[in-house]
């Protein structure tokens, strides 16, 4: 599992503050088998949990090709994360950052 990102929000009212925090969460098997969770909770362990619960529902089974790690060129971000996965023969699972 790889923790991607956590980020903590205010917003301000006439009468307080309420705050909420956010998490991005990451796993896969090596094997095919991956999934992603967005949580959202007044703490950080309440966001996890709701990124986990998320997560389980995310899951994605790709099939693998043993002779090219990805069939083509793609991209995504979040927040200020770039993602960029190339095409190549040997595969890169931790690549720049």
């Amino acid at each position: 599992m790889i923790f991607i990102d956590s980020d903590s929000v205010t917003n301000v009212t006439s009468l307080n503050r309420v705050n909420q925090r956010r998490v991005l969460l990451f796993i896969g098997n090596g094997s095919g088998l991956i999934s992603y969770g967005k949580g959202k909770g007044e703490d950080y362990e309440q966001a996890f949990d709701n990124a986990f619960k998320l997560m389980r529902q995310n899951l994605v089974c790709l099939s693998l090709d043993n002779r090219l790690s990805c069939l083509k060129h793609m991209e995504g971000r979040h927040n200020d994360f770039k993602i960029k996965i190339y095409p190549q023969m040997t595969p890169n699972y931790w690549g720049n950052p």
